[in-house]
């Protein structure tokens, strides 16, 4: 990943307060671990799809078609970076899901390799953390939501699929923390003891 990509100007040493992302496929522990961090830290709790977009999700997804997917969610995270932008202004935002959850999910789909750097002009986090779980873990939690029922619950059952996907998630270079065994207000101590928060 490029110095660009690891290292914007929303770092603490550029006197701004951080913009911190959670990335990892589901089940990892994102959603709630993202909420501890955010309370931790005073922060704004960002999603993405951020709406309008997370109205029309559902439908998206329900295509089947791995193109539309992606510019779906490459739109919403362009909008998602300017809505950022400003709020890191006033406080830290902590993010659940960006780029990184975009490119590594539709990489393996499309087939070829994403270069980061023809994102350099959107607001990057710093730092970008990917979370991990065990297996078996992750696999009881994604069975209580119900997951199976979801449109794209045929890629979320395959390990194939799922394997590129976190190769593709370690590609980048991302602060990877392993919540094994931690509650979410755990992980996010350890996210903020490592990264100096």
């Amino acid at each position: 990943m490029s110095q660009t990509a690891q290292q914007p100007a929303n770092t603490p040493a550029g006197g701004r307060p951080p913009f911190i992302c959670l990335e990892g496929i589901d089940g990892v522990g994102k959603s709630a671990t993202a909420r501890a961090l955010a309370r931790r830290l005073g922060a704004h709790h960002y999603r993405t799809p951020p709406p309008p977009f997370d109205a029309i999700r559902r439908h998206v997804d329900a295509t089947g078609d791995f193109r539309a997917r992606y510019h779906f969610y490459l739109a919403a995270v362009h909008c998602a970076s300017v809505e950022i932008a400003s709020l890191v202004r006033s406080a830290p935002v902590v993010c659940d899901r960006y780029l990184y959850s975009t490119l590594a999910y539709h990489a393996p789909l499309a087939g070829q390799e994403p270069s980061l750097g023809q994102f350099a002009h959107l607001f990057l986090p710093s730092p970008a953390i990917l979370l991990t779980v065990a297996e078996d873990l992750r696999r009881e939690r994604l069975a209580r939501r119900g997951l199976g029922r979801l449109p794209d619950a045929q890629w979320e059952a395959d390990p194939a699929y799922l394997a590129q996907v976190q190769e593709q998630f370690r590609s980048f270079g991302l602060v990877e923390l392993d919540t094994t065994g931690l509650t979410p207000e755990q992980a996010a101590e350890k996210i903020i003891q490592t990264n100096n928060l």
